[in-house]
């Protein structure tokens, strides 16, 4: 075993007691991590509310380990401790088929051994994310991703033995060094920039199994010119071989699938995702081809929540990266963690995955419900088309029955006008017949009265005759009288003329 291999084993052998186990010379293997290219991960896709919402998070997480020997089979006696810290912080932004998520990531940890009497990082991991989704159904739609990661801190292989290290070069030359310390990088090296744009789909989703697929196009940037890594060859016992790395740029087809769920009311958490990078673009000096060049990774994280504030992670990163290093590039963590959320998510009871799954939930429901309320609305409509016709049709058979009732009150007024007009012609004949009666009788009576006047008229000229006749005979008897007197007188009168001769006439 080589001197190097040996310091890695005794760097974790007094840690191994508490269960956290952070990458096995890690210190070696910092440097090559390279930032996996991943279209979408589980949380990053989160179902639109219906308002516009903005949602910060910010959280803090610290890990200890102390572990103290003395005279323990197996086990070098002294102290052995191990640090961590981490940062996670976000954003979230949603308003209607729109969701933008930005995120911040902070990994870091050193440990310090028996066997090397100084902190050594284990793990040093930057990484920030933004990731614009746009759902054209709340299942697909297409997206755009934008993420940088690199190393806070310098990088650097240390032991507690001189160790001999062929260096090559990126011109091919070899440098060779002894020393207990090897510097691979500075701070922000190696720096990885990915982009990402393409279409989303999710065929199945529940809380125990949710299936992501991503496809479009991807591009990466690693700027690693004079970033040193370590590629070892075992049959080489003495020596550490490390080479020289450069810029990487490559954009081609980018694929990903993956599934997430959780178990036991969330406490249990898993995540499971393979990504491939097809480099058709490429600045490989070697010329190889984008087959030689693909670019894929596979990832892993299981989660076990102990407490609300206390959680064990489990974290498995494999990168098979060919243009920046010809070796596939393993990193596995095991870390007790301790959490404290200085601001929390609207729904600080679910992980990020378990609230995108319950929004996406909530917006099916929702549109399950949209769905059910058209079809009530458009049963209301139905229903109100129905009334409204009904209520034509009432309408129509009262304006038929008042056009019916009004015409039957016409025709009966009609009817009873007729019925007046024939008693008022009745009765006007009536009355013209009483008139004529009338007239009759009354000519009649004049004609009676006249014939009783005349009647009268004759009785009274018959009683005039009578009484002319009277009075003829009353003046013939009166004449005869007179004659009579008159012969009496001049009878008288001779008589006396002839007495008269002898005496006066008396008168």
């Amino acid at each position: 075993m080589s001197k190097i291999n040996r310091a890695k084993s005794l760097s974790v052998a007094g840690l191994v007691g508490l269960g956290m186990v952070c990458a096995a010379g890690s210190s070696a293997v910092a440097q090559e991590k390279v930032d996996m290219t991943e279209f979408v991960t589980a949380d990053q896709i989160v179902a639109p509310p219906a308002e516009p919402t903005y949602e910060p998070m910010l959280s803090l997480n610290a890990g200890a380990a102390l572990t103290q020997n003395k005279d323990v089979v197996g086990a070098i006696d002294g102290v052995s401790t191990l640090f961590s810290l981490g940062i996670s912080g976000g954003l979230l932004y949603s308003n209607g088929n729109h969701t933008w998520k930005n995120s911040l990531t902070v990994d870091e940890s050193w440990a310090r051994t028996p066997a090397l009497e100084q902190f050594v990082k284990n793990n040093d991991q930057f990484e920030i994310e933004s990731l614009y989704n746009y759902f054209v159904l709340d299942w697909f739609g297409p997206f755009a991703r934008l993420s940088l990661n690199t190393a806070i801190f310098d990088t650097e292989i240390v032991t507690a033995e001189p160790v001999v290290y062929d260096i090559t070069r990126l011109d091919g030359s070899v440098d060779t060094q002894t020393a207990t310390s090897l510097k691979l990088g500075d701070s922000l090296e190696p720096l990885s920039l990915n982009q990402s744009i393409g279409l989303f789909a999710e065929p199945i989703r529940s809380k125990p199994l949710t299936w992501k697929l991503r496809i479009g196009a991807g591009a990466r940037e690693t700027f690693a010119e004079g970033v040193l890594a370590v590629n070892d060859d075992a049959d080489t016992a003495n020596v550490v071989e490390v080479i020289e790395l450069d810029n990487v740029y490559q954009a081609g087809l980018e694929a990903f699938t993956g599934a997430e769920g959780r178990f036991d009311g969330g406490r249990f958490t898993y995540a499971v995702g393979g990504t491939a990078l097809m480099p058709f673009l490429n600045n490989d000096d070697q010329d190889r081809t984008a087959v030689d060049l693909l670019r894929w990774g596979l990832k892993a994280d299981v989660t076990v929540a102990v407490t609300e504030w206390m959680g064990l992670n489990y974290g498995l990163k494999i990168l098979n990266d060919p243009q920046l290093l010809d070796a596939v590039q393993i990193q596995n963590n095991l870390l007790l963690t301790f959490k404290y959320t200085f601001i929390e998510p609207d729904s600080k009871d679910l992980t990020p995955s378990e609230k995108a799954a319950e929004l996406r939930k909530e917006a099916d429901e929702a549109e399950t419900k949209a769905k059910e309320l058209r079809e009530q609305a458009i049963e209301e409509d139905k229903k109100a088309e129905e009334l409204k016709a009904a209520r034509r049709a009432k309408l129509s058979a009262l304006n038929k029955k008042a056009v019916q009732d009004a015409e039957a009150e016409r025709d009966a007024m009609a009817a009873e006008a007729a019925a007046a007009k024939e008693e008022a012609a009745k009765e006007k004949a009536e009355a013209e017949k009483a008139k004529e009666e009338a007239a009759k009788a009354k000519a009649d009576a004049e004609k009676k009265e006249a014939a009783l006047a005349e009647a009268k008229a004759e009785e009274e000229k018959a009683k005039a005759e009578e009484a002319k006749k009277k009075a003829e005979e009353a003046e013939k008897a009166a004449a005869e009288a007179k004659e009579k007197v008159e012969g009496a007188a001049g009878e008288s009168a001779e008589n006396t003329a002839v007495e008269g001769e002898s005496a006066p006439a008396s008168e």
